[in-house]
């Protein structure tokens, strides 16, 4: 296992940054340099028109599944955007593309007639533009076509693209895009209705709408001001995390109380954590392991931030050291743990220097401390 010591050099007081590498995919398409290249002041929040940007094929699904999604998420209280009173040309409108750029969310429900419009293959095309510049979330819904037919423009797909490629001729480079963007799109985390025991559409709806309230709950950590030298430490951080390698990467972040360590970890959970299957920032560690049961919090925490779910109990710190291995077993992750001072409380949550075979490849553990020691300790072994 390589192992590296590096030093942030940003001024006095910059956090020393440690790593315990078994290696790292490039998962990163967006750096955190574009994240903070506006100012120094710069923040990560930003003022979204919508919730969510419903992509659809009216004549397929508007009267039923799309209309009885959309009055769902309007019900859950979810700001929902649907094109219904534009008036529909040959090229999307202006009014639109400011809708697809201001949503926070876009749901794009694939049905068996969906590629035969190109209103709503230009929708698609910008949708996950947005996803590159406004790192906006992207869910497609199969619901009467097989995700492979969308991927591979098969069944449906195919004799629409085949009438696609003879009127546009002389524009096979707007085709091409169309087929790029069923293909980015269709390999996404979504739903796909025909794989539901009983396909039955209420309970799907249900499934999807917690799941969209859920993240936008979650979507990302509050950091008010960027704080002055502040980016340098995050891009020497983001320089290792970018490097290539193919396993699981565990990085520490030392320094005194009040230098911006739990910061630079927010910046960094917020540019990354689109990129994985999983993700948890357990924030404060040092105090909740001070509670009755602290570390069977902990690990309660990180079980159903990465699961997505509210339902799991652990009994004990050994029983759940179990969990998290079977449970977490192979997931691409990206864990944030603020603030530790104990070695147990890393060995609670199931994250040794040595052997953390159960993340999958690419997964990233990031690790805020005061305690160089712990750090020496992690680099020792």
């Amino acid at each position: 296992m390589k192992r590296n010591n590096l030093s942030n050099s940003a001024g006095s007081g910059a956090a020393d940054i440690r790593k315990s590498s078994q290696s790292v995919l490039p998962m990163a398409r967006r750096t955190v340099h574009e994240a903070f290249s506006s100012s120094s002041s710069s923040t990560f929040s930003k003022q979204w028109m919508y919730d969510v940007f419903l992509s659809f094929r009216g004549e397929d699904t508007r009267n039923n599944f799309t209309g009885h999604l959309y009055m769902a998420l309007q019900n859950a209280g979810i700001s929902t955007f649907v094109d219904d009173q534009l008036r529909r040309g040959e090229d999307i409108t202006s009014q639109l593309v400011q809708a697809i750029q201001g949503s926070s969310i876009s749901v794009i429900v694939f049905s068996s007639t969906y590629a035969e419009s190109t209103w709503c293959l230009d929708e698609l095309v910008k949708i996950m533009e947005c996803t590159q510049t406004s790192r906006q979330m992207v869910f497609p819904i199969f619901y009467d076509v097989d995700p492979s037919d969308v991927r591979k423009q098969n069944g449906n797909f195919a004799q629409a693209f085949q009438k696609h490629e003879e009127r546009f001729l002389s524009d096979m480079d707007k085709v091409q895009r169309w087929r790029a963007a069923l293909v980015e799109a269709s390999n996404l985390s979504g739903w796909d209705l025909q794989k539901t025991t009983d396909r039955h559409e209420a309970k799907f709806i249900r499934k999807i709408v917690d799941e969209i309230a859920r993240q936008l709950l979650s979507e990302y950590l509050n950091i008010a001001v960027y704080p002055v030298g502040m980016h340098s430490r995050v891009q020497d951080i983001n320089h290792h995390l970018c490097s290539a390698s193919n396993d699981v990467r565990v990085v520490g972040i030392l320094g005194m109380d009040g230098m911006g360590k739990t910061t630079v970890a927010k910046a960094i959970y917020n540019q990354f954590y689109h990129d994985f299957e999983g993700k948890s920032f357990l924030a404060n560690v040092r105090e909740t392991t001070k509670q009755t049961n602290g570390e069977v919090l902990l690990q309660e925490q990180l079980l159903s931030d990465i699961l997505r779910t509210t339902k799991i109990k652990v009994d004990s710190v050994h029983s759940g050291i179990n969990v998290i291995k079977k449970k977490l077993r192979g997931l691409r992750v990206l864990v944030i743990i603020d603030d530790i001072d104990r070695t147990s409380q890393l060995n609670a949550l199931a994250i040794n220097p040595i052997n953390h075979a159960w993340f999958g490849p690419g997964s990233i553990v990031l690790i805020t401390t005061r305690d160089e020691q712990l750090l020496e300790w992690m680099q020792s072994i």
